[in-house]
């Protein structure tokens, strides 16, 4: 009887034991988690300036910003993220500018944080266009000072595009990995002809028949579809994973870019939504319709090319591009800067940066002095 009582007794406290190893396996991270969140939310806080985050109506449709500034009567940015689902967690441009500066981030219906709030809102460039023209308005009668357009990637064509039809409401323009206006085919070509340039010179003839065999398999199937959605056809799939990786291998490499993960599970600004829209790019479905998303973004493709970007412009402009930049290649954007008419225009070409030189390792630093000087040249 006492033997059973005791191996009772033993394997009570090792369950305890266990217990408590798995409550502090579970509770741990999550303590680390709420900790840090919390040592980081007084650390982001402005005691003279302005800090706030959430949603406003733009063009009948709740639309997420997120706003800081060390002093409110700084001139004013506005952020235009590139092609959808523009996160709000991580601002690496905020960081760089708020000092001087107050940063509005705006989440335009294709991004993350407003499309899983509004998932049926349209998506059409008239309305996207429209919806700034109504921040921008807000941001006026909320700081009363000049407001500046920062465009990224795909937003540096709403930018352009609003600084045609509005220049007197903003004082400039900056677009980093602006684009120019050129389709998808004519990207290719100029990668193609980028790879097998570099093939060429190494002799490799092998390689450089499946990279100009790239540019026929692109140019036959954009004749039935969209590239400006994600590819479903089996064949295409596997015709662009032989082909591809050959290509770009005679390319430049995407530089490293700061890896921000832990950052932002510690940011305050990373909420629910965040958290849905970074599952739901990753095929993990917590009630974000990404194949909805998607059918969407194609059924507005189109409106896009209806578009062209304007080449004469009321408003000082600067275009910042990384010269391995093969998202939105330095030489398009030479080319449009060329033929484009400003008061004032400046171009800045950062060597061996990407598409992100805001958040590479080895060129934040020449991109944040560059992205300073840029803003000085739209108030001067």
């Amino acid at each position: 009887m006492n033997e059973l009582s005791n191996s009772h007794g033993k394997l009570k406290k090792v369950v305890k034991i266990v217990s408590i190893s798995l409550a502090s396996i579970i509770l741990l991270p999550i303590m680390t988690l709420l900790i840090g969140r919390g040592v980081n939310d007084i650390a982001l806080r402005l005691p003279d300036g302005v800090r706030e985050k959430g949603y406003i109506e733009l063009g009948g449709v709740m639309q997420y910003i997120n706003i800081r500034g060390a002093d409110a009567s700084n001139p004013v940015i506005i952020y235009l993220h590139g092609g959808g689902g523009g996160t709000t967690y991580v601002k690496p441009l905020q960081q760089i500018v708020e000092s001087d500066y107050t940063f509005i981030y705006w989440s335009q219906r294709d991004g993350g944080m407003t499309y899983v709030k509004s998932p049926d809102a349209d998506l059409s460039i008239e309305v996207i266009l429209n919806d700034l023209d109504e921040l921008v308005d807000y941001a006026q009668e909320r700081f009363h000072q000049p407001i500046i357009l920062v465009g990224h990637s795909g937003g540096t064509r709403i930018g352009t595009l609003y600084a045609k039809a509005h220049p007197g409401k903003i004082a400039g323009f900056i677009g980093i990995g602006q684009i120019k206006e050129v389709d998808f085919i004519e990207r290719v070509k100029f990668d193609v002809s980028e790879a097998s340039r570099v093939s060429r010179e190494t002799g490799n003839e092998q390689d450089l028949l499946k990279i100009e065999e790239l540019l026929t398999v692109w140019q036959d199937y954009l004749k039935d579809h969209q590239i400006d959605v994600p590819i479903s056809d089996a064949s295409m799939i596997e015709k662009l994973g032989e082909l591809e990786p050959i290509m770009f291998s005679y390319l430049p490499d995407n530089p490293a870019r700061i890896d921000y993960t832990i950052q932002a599970l510690l940011s305050p600004d990373f909420d629910w939504n965040c958290l849905r829209w970074a599952l739901a790019e990753k095929g993990i479905n917590l009630g974000v319709d990404m194949d909805k998303y998607y059918d969407k973004l194609e059924s507005d493709v189109e409106d896009y090319s209806r578009f062209a970007l304007p080449d004469i412009l009321d408003i000082p402009v600067v275009i910042i591009n990384g010269s391995a930049d093969i998202l939105a290649p330095a030489v398009f954007a030479q080319e449009y800067f060329e033929h484009l008419t400003a008061p004032k225009k400046e171009i800045f070409i950062i060597q061996g940066a990407g598409h992100f030189p805001m958040e590479e390792v080895e060129h934040i630093d020449e991109f944040s002095k560059t992205l300073k000087i840029a803003l000085a040249i739209m108030l001067e």
